[in-house]
């Protein structure tokens, strides 16, 4: 469930689904969940409560669910890390973030 200051996005390139907060922060956080087969998604009440964290900090925030298969060597869901941190470099306007 989105906190009050998110909305829903889609990163462009993975299309897996995302939550971000501007806050209008130079400074961004990406919070990833848990591994998903052990029940993690971008729902988890440890992702929400650090979310919820730095947004009191004013600082960006962006959660979103790894897409693709959770068995191997985890190189999509460091490029999906990578996408969401470009997405907040690079999408969020004239305040983005220069430290994520």
């Amino acid at each position: 469930m989105p906190s009050r200051a998110e909305k829903r996005i889609e990163l462009p390139i993975s299309k897996c689904p995302a939550l971000v907060a501007n806050m209008r922060s130079r400074l961004a956080v990406v919070v990833t969940h848990p591994w998903g087969l052990l029940g993690g998604n971008k729902e988890n009440n440890v992702v929400l409560a650090a979310v919820l964290y730095f947004q009191k900090q004013k600082i960006s925030t962006l959660r979103f669910d790894f897409g693709g298969g959770q068995i191997g060597r985890g190189n999509k869901q460091v490029a999906q890390v990578q996408e969401a941190a470009s997405y907040l470099l690079k999408e969020l306007g004239p305040n983005s973030p220069s430290y994520i």
